[in-house]
């Protein structure tokens, strides 16, 4: 028994117990105020010190764990080695009843674990190790981000993963923050590739129809790569000192796995230079109003006006809006264009407190993780103001209404869409809770995709008019953009 009081040894003596550590943290920082100061809100802290806590399980799925927290306990694993039955007593059964096994090696690399299917709902997590040590690594999620977009679609992002991998000691750098959290690999290139092998080897060997494994997994293609020895493919990059490694490193650091543009960085055939764009400061976007009076093309609200009486000159990708003028084109993103609707709506609601809600026939329950459910409950007042009545639960919550956004009820999978999307959030890029959250809601509502006919084309142009910053969404992103004839004409040598 050893105890530690204010970083001075305070007591040690023999002790019966049972095989295990137990560990008991009280009074953090009571005698250091400048650290104490830095610390978040109860609910925050507790969340955090949860996730970390389910993540060690997994990864160390021979040990059993149990953390209790004011004498509650909040996590307990059995410790039998079996890491799909640590998932499931973590993440319950509905996240591992979607989970497909894996085993890939291909030297220097071994990977194992579980990865969520093409058709699941990613819930946010995202679990690495390497070596038998929790780590964080941008070249790993943005190579397992490139092998599900190559599968289902840019823009799509990565699903669930738990990936487990061993590498020589000597190829990984764990020296690159204090904290021995984040890795760089002696061959970053190498890395890369063979993890987006190793996760799209995976997906497709799921059961589906073999007719569209060959179309829709390309199944043939996938072979001829992955009989081809990947370490003949970079032949050139045996040191990340290489000035080409070393580029391909930069790009990496400069990219986030939330990036849209992620896989398009990550161009494995030839590596590519990119300008990073700016985006508006958060002060710039919550003043909007005041700052964005016309468009990066030049649009004042006047000239929006106009819009609702041009012709229709198109609907592309299901995604863009093409409206012809006189001497020129407009092209209207139309989620975007949604997005900020839908985020006035909600804020409007929420500064009057007049949500509109509709109650469930049949309350739904939702099984949730240890720290979703300290998420939840750091949130549920706002939650609560957007139209989430909630009641907590042993292990999880039952949802009793949902809100009713644009005159559409929502369902409970908004709710655990805004969840996934703020668990792995920084709280310092979070300067106002109820704006954050409004927006995590609004892009949840958001129907991406839509084939819209002429008359619904023409209400969400009148719609986006009534909004008090029609020209950007609620991040930062134009939402018209205006070509002139001229400039068209010059694309063509006119």
């Amino acid at each position: 028994h050893f105890k530690i009081k204010a970083a001075t040894p305070a007591l040690k003596e023999d002790a019966a117990k049972n095989k295990g550590t137990k560990i008991i943290v009280s009074e953090l920082f009571f005698n250091l105020p400048a650290r104490k100061k830095h610390l978040k809100n109860f609910d925050y802290e507790i969340r955090q010190i949860t996730s970390l806590i389910e993540q060690m399980a997994i990864i160390n799925c021979d040990i059993s764990f149990s953390l209790k927290i004011n004498n509650a306990t909040r996590i307990f694993t059995s410790g039998n080695s079996k890491l799909k039955e640590t998932i499931y007593e973590i993440y319950g059964k509905d996240f591992t009843s979607k989970l497909i096994d894996f085993n890939y090696e291909q030297s220097p690399l071994y990977a194992s674990g579980y990865i969520s299917d093409l058709g699941a709902k990613s819930r946010g997590i995202k679990i690495i190790s390497v070596n038998k040590r929790l780590v964080s690594s941008k070249t790993i999620y943005a190579a397992a981000k490139q092998a599900y977009e190559e599968l289902i679609g840019q823009g799509e992002g990565a699903g669930d993963y738990i990936l487990n991998i061993t590498l020589p000691y000597n190829m990984v750098d764990v020296n690159v923050h204090p904290s021995k959290e984040e890795v760089r690999f002696a061959n970053e290139t190498l890395i890369f590739m063979l993890i987006k092998n190793a996760v799209k080897e995976a997906l497709s060997s799921m059961k589906i129809n073999p007719v569209l494994n060959k179309i829709f997994l390309n199944l043939d293609d996938e072979k001829q790569d992955v009989e081809e020895p990947i370490q003949e493919k970079f032949a050139n990059f045996n040191s990340y000192k290489s000035a080409e490694a070393m580029a391909y490193i930069t790009d990496i650091e400069e990219v986030t796995e939330d990036d849209a543009d992620t896989a398009a960085v990550y161009n494995t055939e030839k590596l590519i230079s990119y300008e990073y764009i700016q985006k508006p400061s958060y002060e710039a976007i919550i003043n909007d109003e005041e700052i964005y009076k016309t468009s990066s093309s030049g649009i004042d609200k006047q000239e929006l006006k106009t819009l609702t009486s041009l012709k229709i000159s198109g609907h592309i990708f299901n995604r863009y809006i093409i409206l012809q003028g006189k001497d020129c084109v407009y092209l209207i993103d139309q989620h975007a264009a949604h997005e900020r609707i839908i985020y006035e709506l909600l804020m409007d609601d929420l500064l009057k407190d007049s949500a509109r809600r509709q109650i469930l026939l049949a309350p739904e329950e939702i099984l949730l993780s240890a720290s979703d459910m300290l998420l939840v409950k750091e949130n549920a007042d706002i939650l609560d103001k957007i139209g989430f009545e909630i009641e907590f639960l042993s292990g999880g919550i039952k949802v009793i209404s949902v809100p009713i956004i644009a005159s559409e009820p929502q369902n409970t999978q908004m709710l655990i869409t805004i969840i996934d999307g703020i668990k792995n959030d920084d709280a310092e890029a979070v300067k106002d809770r109820n704006d954050y959250l409004i927006k995590k809601a609004c892009k949840a509502a958001v129907k991406s995709g839509r084939v819209l006919n002429d008359m619904e084309i023409r209400r969400l142009i009148s719609d986006l008019i009534k909004t008090k910053t029609p020209f950007i969404c609620p991040h930062g992103r134009d939402i018209i953009v205006k070509m002139k004839k001229s400039f068209i004409d010059s694309l063509f040598g006119r």
